[in-house]
């Protein structure tokens, strides 16, 4: 490699290339790289003529044949100035620079001084003095050239005007030189000779440069991309087309977006490459994550900036790339493994927190800490003691300290701390602690993390247990003397040992005598009857098991004289630090006593009930009993009253009705009662609409009203809603009672129905009802006990008006069980009020229209009725009703006969009797509607209808249902309702 260097227009040497130690020398004095102070004196001034002919002209100069003494040897030596043309953004250079190259020539000439040879030679070196006087005339130009250079240049190159001096002064000592020396003559001569050499030999150099240049270009270790205006490749470095598996040669010219088949196709990358040109931007560490279909994904980090390339005059774009996934991905685990020690310490049920720095700035903390030291997360990034200033003559700050500097754990257990609360008093907590370093991902300690276990009420609770031991001892000696009183055994058993340690009163409650004596686990279950054993082993498991009072009673054998008696058994586990059961400890009392009470109860309760039951199915038997003839004697008495009667036999037909129908409302009376006594009586909670219902019952007084000349005045509120929630029969049953002893024992004036709304939310309200009438009145001392079963304000009430004494009892039932009341207020001769309240629900149910169907339809004609019936009285009554309703029908005797009939007839409907031999009529419907699929209407007819029947009628699928005795002219209504809503 010939011995080269690089330097800048200052002419100072930036780098070295082979050996120049011939050429190039260190002064002495102050170090420098300057070119000029460092060459020899021999070739300072055609270095110095050649290079400012080059920074001037920006071509290459070569000079040749200059003469220069080393060691009394004569060196001829070329010299030659390239300036490099290389991309200042691609090797990270932004000044010009000039190569200049030095080459030692063999001589072509050897001038001998020798006398004898001068004779010989005197006509060449007048030829050559001619030449060199000629380059000496061309060197004096070029000296003038520069120096006007200079001074063209002197506020830049003031430095340099030192050198241009010397420069003349050296021109000068040379013209005399070349005037009294022919041997320097002969030197520049030669150095002319040589600059066709030099030229020859720039390309060579100029070359030699280029592959430097790209040379140095491709030592770089990182991806890089030089893209023209239009973004397409200019030319990839190696170590990009390595990393993202490209070809060189499939790079250039294509379109940054197309190269590699479209994987560098990123929109977040296309927008700012776009706007480098036009906006004359750049853009640095843009970081990029993409997957790419071949190297997998890859975080890059990506600067970018325009260049320009001066010898053509282009715009373009260098496009640097670092491969930083190892960083992003060890960054991702850094901010994850962050990230789950904040949730960590955010979910910690004790308070953890991080300071940071000198003044220990509250870094993180979590909600236990924030309650402890009621603050918010406003205290982040404050200092402790701004914080929390009642801790600056704590020693926390210096703990704190110590550990930041010392990087060593600290421990503190139960540190009281001393915290002003807002409301000025002063609290003490106290604290497990645990301080520890917090060090960053290079192991610098930064902080500190403080763990810390609130034992405030652990403390203060042993400081309680300190003070009340003395108490303990005392109590232990007043608690023995009690449970001795009271009959009460100690006993406690050890675990491990499986021993019982009894006290004395226990030891005799079960027989021993030997007072001095524990027992063994073994020996306390043996003495349990063999069917209690396995009750008092499972408590005791359970106990154990759950965590909870044990507690249990057995039967035992005593031990000395075998009576059983009745233990009950409670106690509780003691547990060791590590959560070991210790001891199993209570007491035992005898309640062999309570035992025989508690069965002497059970047995009447039993009793009791028995009765009870026997006397409802009695009633229930007796009701039907009584209905079926009573059904007969009234459906007939209807009957005889539609046929020609003289006036005294109509009398007695109107009597015999009247007598049915009192004793018809005894029995319902009964029942009522009956059911309310047994706890049977339930209440529904379904839709209906109040004011209608009102106006139902007040209209069927209204015959009676007008016989006795009365008035009914409807007092009604209006804030009342349309729709309620609850049981409209019962509140209808209410009514009609009130409403019947009102008129009954009204002879004039008028009778007072109020309704109104008095309180009320979202959800509920409570009306109250009141009925006043101005009748006979009831007396002060009897108000009381007009509620009771059987009882009336006057013995000859019942003789006057009629009546049980059943109605106003089964009110007072029928509205407390609904969580309702109900007054009195009256007074003799002037009349009464019965007022109650009740509570009802809200809905938003609409009141459906009820269609009412006018006896003797005409558009229903030929209904074919099958009625199963079982009691002849009540078929012939059924045949008659239905006759005088111009219907067909076909009477059966039980529910079997009905459904062969339905198997092999068509019928429009069925009347079916409830209770009947072979098959009822619940069996016989529930086989119509589920084996025969049919859905013909079916109305049940029965004798005790309550809500249970109801409800029982819907379920085996009966539509609708008729009471007994048979109203006719419900009958009819509901039989052409059901019949036209099956058409």
């Amino acid at each position: 490699m010939p011995a080269s260097v690089v330097i800048n227009y200052q002419m100072e040497i930036v780098q070295f290339r082979g050996t120049t130690d011939l050429f190039l020398t260190h002064p002495k004095g102050k170090a420098t790289f300057n070119i000029l102070k460092m060459a020899r004196p021999e070739i300072a001034f055609e270095l110095r003529s050649a290079i400012s002919k080059v920074i001037k002209s920006k071509q290459s100069i070569r000079k040749t044949g200059i003469e220069m003494k080393v060691n009394s040897e004569v060196k001829i030596i070329s010299l030659e100035i390239v300036p490099l043309k290389i991309d200042p953004i691609t090797i990270g250079w932004d000044e010009p620079l000039l190569l200049v190259l030095f080459t030692e020539q063999e001589p072509t000439e050897i001038f001998s001084h020798d006398a004898q040879d001068g004779k010989n030679n005197s006509l060449a070196k007048d030829r050559r003095i001619k030449k060199l006087e000629l380059e000496l005339a061309a060197a004096h130009a070029d000296a003038l050239a520069i120096a006007q250079e200079q001074e063209a240049f002197a506020e830049e190159l003031q430095s340099a005007n030192e050198e241009v001096v010397s420069s003349n002064e050296e021109l000068q000592t040379v013209n005399e030189e070349l005037e009294t020396s022919k041997e320097e003559i002969e030197s520049a001569n030669e150095e002319l000779t040589t600059t066709n050499q030099e030229l020859q030999t720039r390309n060579d150099l100029l070359n030699e440069a280029y592959d430097y240049s790209e040379a140095v270009l491709d030592t770089i270790h990182e991806p890089m991309l030089v893209l023209d205006g239009n973004l397409r490749v200019k030319s990839a470095n190696k170590i990009f087309c390595k990393l993202f598996d490209v070809k060189e040669e499939d790079t250039a010219g294509v379109l940054l977006f197309d190269l590699g088949n479209k994987q560098w196709d990123i929109p977040r990358l296309r927008k700012p490459l776009e706007d480098i040109l036009p906006k004359n931007s750049d853009f640095r560490d843009l970081e990029i994550t993409h997957q790419f279909p071949k190297i997998g994904e890859k975080t890059m980090r990506l600067n970018a900036r325009r260049i320009i390339q001066k010898r053509h005059g282009e715009e373009l774009i260098l496009l640097a790339i670092s491969d930083v996934t190892e960083q992003a991905n060890a960054r991702r685990k850094i901010e994850e493994s962050e990230q789950r020690f904040r949730n960590l310490v955010e979910l910690a049920s004790y308070p953890i927190l991080i300071f940071k720095g000198e003044d220990m700035r509250l870094e993180l903390a979590n909600e236990p800490l924030y309650k402890i030291w009621n603050i918010g997360k406003e205290a982040l990034g404050k200092p402790f003691l701004e914080i929390l200033p009642e801790m600056k003559n704590q020693p926390f700050m210096g703990l704190l300290l110590d550990v930041l500097h010392s990087s060593e754990i600290k421990y503190g257990n139960e540190e009281p701390a001393y915290f002003l609360r807002p409301n000025g008093v002063k609290e003490t907590v106290y604290f497990n602690f645990v301080y520890q370093p917090y060090k960053e991902n290079d192991g610098t300690v930064s902080g500190v993390i403080v763990f810390a276990n609130d034992v405030t009420r652990q403390v203060l609770d042993f400081k309680k247990l300190e003070e009340s031991e003395e108490q303990l001892r005392k109590t232990t000696e007043h608690f023995e003397i009690a449970t001795t009183a009271a009959e009460v055994g100690i006993w406690s058993m050890d675990i491990a040992k499986q021993t019982l340690e009894w006290s004395d009163l226990h030891k005799k409650m079960w027989g021993y005598t030997n007072l001095e004596t524990n027992l063994t686990y073994e020996e306390w279950h043996n003495l349990i009857l063999s069917e209690d054993k396995q009750l008092a082993f499972d408590a005791v498991a359970k106990a154990l098991k759950t965590n909870t009072l044990y507690e249990v009673s057995y039967r035992i054998k005593r031990a000395d004289n075998d009576d059983i008696r009745w233990i009950n058994s409670s106690g509780q586990y003691f547990y060791s630090d590590t959560g070991e059961p210790i001891t199993l400890t209570g007491v035992s009392v005898d309640i062999t006593e309570q035992k025989l009470f508690e069965n002497e109860l059970m047995e009447a309760k039993e009793s009791a009930e028995s009765a009870t039951k026997s006397k409802q199915q009695f009633l229930s038997n007796m009701s039907h009993e009584i209905r079926t003839p009573l059904n007969s004697i009234l459906g007939f008495t209807n009957v005889l009253l539609k046929t020609e009667l003289e006036i005294e036999q109509k009398e007695f037909v109107q009597a015999i009705k009247t007598s049915g129908k009192s004793l018809n409302l005894l029995i319902n009376d009964i029942l009522d009662l009956a059911k309310v006594d047994a706890g049977r009586m339930t209440f529904e909670k379904q839709p209906f609409e109040i004011r209608q219902s009102i106006a139902s019952i007040l209209h069927s007084f209204n015959l009676k009203i007008k016989e006795k000349n009365l008035e009914i005045v409807k007092d009604y509120d209006s804030e009342i809603p349309a729709m309620l929630l609850g049981d409209s029969m019962r509140l209808n049953q209410i009514i009609l009672n009130l409403v019947s002893n009102a008129v009954k024992f009204t002879a004039k004036g008028k009778i007072i129905l109020s309704v109104k709304l008095i309180n009320e939310d979202k959800e509920n309200l409570a009306i109250q009802f009141a009925i006043t009438d101005s009748g006979i009145g009831i007396a002060a001392d009897k108000i009381n006990s007009i509620f009771n079963v059987f009882e009336q304000a006057e013995s000859s009430t019942a003789n006057s008006y009629g009546g049980t004494g059943l109605g106003l009892a089964i009110v007072k039932q029928l509205i407390e069980n609904q969580g309702g009341s109900i007054s009195v207020r009256s007074k003799m001769n002037e009349g009464s009020t019965f007022s109650f309240i009740l509570p009802f629900g809200k809905t938003n149910a609409k009141s459906e229209e009820e269609t009412e169907i006018l006896y003797k339809d005409s558009e229903i004609k030929n209904i074919n009725v099958l009625v199963a019936e079982d009691v002849p009285l009540n078929q012939l009554l059924i045949k008659i009703i239905l006759s005088d309703f111009g219907f067909l029908y076909e009477i059966v005797e039980n529910g079997k006969m009905a459904v062969e009939k339905l198997k092999t007839n068509t019928y429009d409907i069925i009347l079916m009797d409830l209770q009947m031999p072979e098959m009822n009529g619940f069996e016989a419907t529930e086989y119509i509607r589920k084996t025969m699929k049919s859905q013909i209407p079916i109305i049940a007819l029965t004798a005790d209808v309550t809500k249970a029947d109801v409800s029982k009628c819907k379920e085996f699928g009966l539509d609708d249902y008729i009471p007994k005795p048979i109203n006719e002219n419900l009958l009819y209504s509901k039989i052409v309702e059901l019949v036209k809503r099956k058409k």
